[in-house]
């Protein structure tokens, strides 16, 4: 009996070999007790595959939360910039430009998350301090939207490892299940000694696994790029 290929997706090993496993044994009536053994593996592995899913689908809300706060910040920032250039004639070289925005505004708006936070912090920091009142009114807007970013990063960090978590438990059921199926080609051995092509016509027939090949990996969905 050939194993299903270990880096085999869970779905596939649930829904095609599993499931005509579980019909070969259902259809003799003889064999009810190896069904009634190997059903609650197949059960726990979809309830595993079940939940990985769920936090995948997670990580995807959580990624368009932070994406959506950031665009938010990185508007709010935006404002205050252009509202500096209108008062200054558009020049980018004015010292209150310069001041805010010494490597100009897309050093801001277009850095890595971790550091967009740090970049906006020192903006807030001089808005404090800042004598115009038509500039200093950007800073409640400015620091609301950045509070919102950090908590949307810390979401979408959560649900991530919350998903690879879930993930390395499907995986680990994944090699419990491996292990029952294996046991059932050793039952079935054992009760038809003499016909072993009848017993592995029980199992789909796999692909030959290839050398160096793991033990039924199942990886999380990698979000798409942005600019963190």
């Amino acid at each position: 009996m050939m194993m299903p290929d270990g880096n085999m997706a869970a779905e596939v090993i649930l829904d095609t070999y599993g499931e005509y496993l579980l019909a070969r044994l259902e259809a003799k009536k003889e064999l009810g007790a190896l069904k009634e053994a190997f059903q609650p593996q197949q059960e726990a592995l979809r309830k595993r595959l079940d939940a990985q899913r769920a936090m995948e689908r997670a990580v995807q809300h959580a990624l368009a939360a932070r994406d959506d706060a950031d665009m938010t910040l990185d508007d709010a920032v935006r404002r205050f910039a252009l509202a500096i250039l209108s008062a200054n004639h558009n020049n980018r070289k004015s010292p209150d430009f310069v001041k805010y925005f010494p490597k100009g505004l897309t050093a801001v708006t277009l850095a890595p998350l971790t550091e967009e936070l740090i970049g906006v912090g020192k903006i807030l920091d001089l808005l404090a301090s800042e004598p115009n009142p038509a500039l200093k009114a950007f800073a409640s807007a400015i620091a609301q939207a950045a509070t919102a970013l950090k908590a949307g990063m810390d979401g979408y960090a959560g649900a991530d490892t919350a998903a690879i978590n879930a993930a390395n438990a499907t995986r680990a059921q994944g090699l419990l299940w491996r292990d029952a199926y294996r046991k059932i080609y050793g039952e079935l051995l054992a009760l038809y000694p003499g016909d072993k092509p009848f017993v592995e016509s029980f199992f789909k027939k796999g692909a030959k696994p290839k050398k160096g090949n793991g033990s039924g990996d199942i990886t999380t969905p990698k979000p798409p790029m942005t600019k963190a």
